[in-house]
């Protein structure tokens, strides 16, 4: 778009009025034509979707099983799942359901993108069992949480796992490096094949650390064992926030902010003003994420944990 058009159209903007809002709606039947088509770039970052849900049910601890062919997640998780199994892709259509139902509807869902031989979803009350032959049938069952087994057929992506398993290597296209490159700052206590997922929090050799709403994170936390592992310095200030977040000023590592949403990490551009010397992570459960899974949605919310870091960011300079 040229300068000159968006100079027009910026001054249609200034001296239009408001005529009428409201709402529309998509039939369930059109939506989910619309949804049949929709897959995930990567379908594997299905798994990210389920441990989303599992993170913020919320559960206990949370367990991976990945080999060639099976990816199994288990949590003991509060809420039943199990009376939102029934046509469960629909769920995310609806506006009202809670937003652990809609990550595990879009774990299902984008799972079937791998065109598996099964999925199974086992809940405390509750069964679903899909495959490409039978399709869908709920169940009562009776478990102990959420559990989510996703069977791939055998395939060139299968025998490839297999060998990399057999060698003890993870190859890049699997669900355990998803995992692995995007949940390893999560809160909950997670194993993945035996290993905690959960990697210790680096912020480099910093002149400044300031913790802000880690009052009350448990022990097990990684913003909590950062907070101890650095409690002796003189240079680490800690005060009251909104969200759990720690903040660090100086050493070699590049500048970075990610914000943790749901147990999954997004890296962001730096804060405004940042001179390079800045590096941030903030835990942010409440924030929206786009169609693509892959982006979070630059609303009002998402602006406001934004100005609330850059505030903080001053005050660290100020320090």
């Amino acid at each position: 778009m040229t300068d000159e058009l968006t100079a027009c159209l910026a001054g249609y903007v200034e001296q239009a009025s408001l005529e009428s809002s409201g709402q529309f709606t998509l039939s369930a039947e059109h939506g989910m034509e619309k949804l049949k088509r929709f897959t995930l770039a990567e379908p594997r970052l299905y798994v990210l979707n389920a441990m989303a849900a599992a993170q913020s049910a919320p559960s206990r601890a949370i367990q991976v099983h990945c080999d060639a062919d099976d990816t199994i997640l288990s949590a003991d998780t509060e809420v039943d799942f199990g009376p939102y199994l029934k046509d469960l892709s629909h769920r995310l259509l609806d506006d009202k359901c809670p937003p652990a139902v809609k990550e595990l509807a879009m774990a299902y869902h984008a799972a079937k993108g791998l065109k598996p031989a099964l999925i199974e979803v086992s809940t405390r009350s509750q069964r679903l069992h899909w495959s490409p032959d039978k399709g869908e049938s709920v169940v009562d069952f009776q478990g102990d949480g959420l559990r989510l087994q996703v069977r791939e057929k055998m395939s060139l992506r299968t025998v490839r796992k297999y060998f990399s398993y057999r060698f003890g290597e993870v190859r890049l296209d699997t669900e355990e490096d998803a995992l692995k490159r995007h949940c390893n700052l999560t809160s909950l206590p997670t194993v993945i094949n035996g290993q905690s997922l959960t990697r210790p929090l680096v912020l480099g050799e910093c002149r400044f650390h300031l913790f802000s709403g880690c009052k009350d994170l448990e022990d097990s936390h990684p913003l909590a064992r950062c907070r101890r592992e650095h409690g002796q310095l003189k240079a680490v200030h800690s005060q009251p926030g909104p969200f759990p977040v720690v903040l660090a000023q100086g050493g070699r590592l590049p500048p970075y902010l990610t914000l943790v949403v749901r147990g999954v990490n997004y890296r962001m551009p730096p804060m405004p003003g940042d001179r390079g010397e800045f590096r941030a992570v903030a835990y942010v459960d409440h924030l929206r994420k786009d169609l693509s899974q892959t982006q979070l949605v630059h609303d009002e919310e998402l602006k406001r944990v934004l100005a609330d870091l850059n505030k903080l960011r001053l005050k660290m300079c100020s320090i």
